[in-house]
């Protein structure tokens, strides 16, 4: 598949800044959130173990995302050469991601940030995207799939026809949404509960801050 090279080599600034934009946006908000933690510890200067406890944690995160941010180029790399043997992929759309197959190799990426390249090769198109798993390791995907053989999960196919009876603000916290963003019902439990926790400490902040300010 001589196309290959040729496509990564022209697409590959375009990934790169997908790539960046992914981990600036996650470290972005790590460091928003610490932030209004070091600043209610310097104001409020209370519950000093559990807001340590966090920005330990957050910094772990932080540094873990940084060191991924920097592998950009062995993991494109590493994406070229198993795009060289020759795999192409079959896709399955649904509402909020697209699942692409190929033999045992499955991957589901979020839908938002993801991009297709038109190849050198006018039968294939390369699709550029991110692992809808919370906890992915090295979220970035890049697949070969030919776009005429597109298919349609069955419910999104339902209610692209109007015959889907779920309403649309409930779709997001179907099981099987639910299940493909945070790979297992383990990690999921984990995950919102940390997140939740972190929004119920930042919204408390918050309001001690106007509380303080507002006396």
């Amino acid at each position: 598949m001589d196309f290959v090279t040729a496509d990564f080599a022209y697409y590959k600034r375009s990934v790169k800044l997908m790539y960046q934009r992914y981990y600036q946006a996650r470290l972005g908000a790590i460091g928003g959130v610490a932030a209004i933690i070091v600043l209610y510890l310097a104001i409020m200067r209370e519950a000093w173990l559990l807001n340590g406890a966090l920005l330990i944690i957050l910094c772990a995160l932080g540094i873990f995302l940084w060191q991924q941010l920097q592998q950009f180029e062995e993991i494109f790399a590493k994406w070229q050469a198993e795009n060289e043997t020759g795999k192409i992929f079959t896709v399955v759309e649904d509402e909020y991601s697209f699942i692409v197959t190929q033999g045992p190799t499955s991957y589901r990426l979020r839908k938002k940030g993801l991009r297709n390249f038109p190849s050198k090769n006018q039968q294939y198109t390369l699709m550029v995207g991110f692992a809808k798993n919370f906890f992915a390791k090295e979220p970035l995907v890049l697949v070969y799939y030919d776009l005429l053989d597109l298919k349609y999960e069955e419910n999104f196919r339902l209610k692209r026809n109007g015959l889907n009876r779920v309403p649309r603000p409930l779709r997001a916290f179907t099981p099987s949404n639910l299940k493909a963003t945070f790979g297992s019902l383990t990690r999921m439990i984990f995950s919102n509960l940390f997140m939740l926790f972190i929004l119920y400490r930042i919204i408390r902040y918050l309001i001690a801050f106007i509380s303080q300010f507002t006396r």
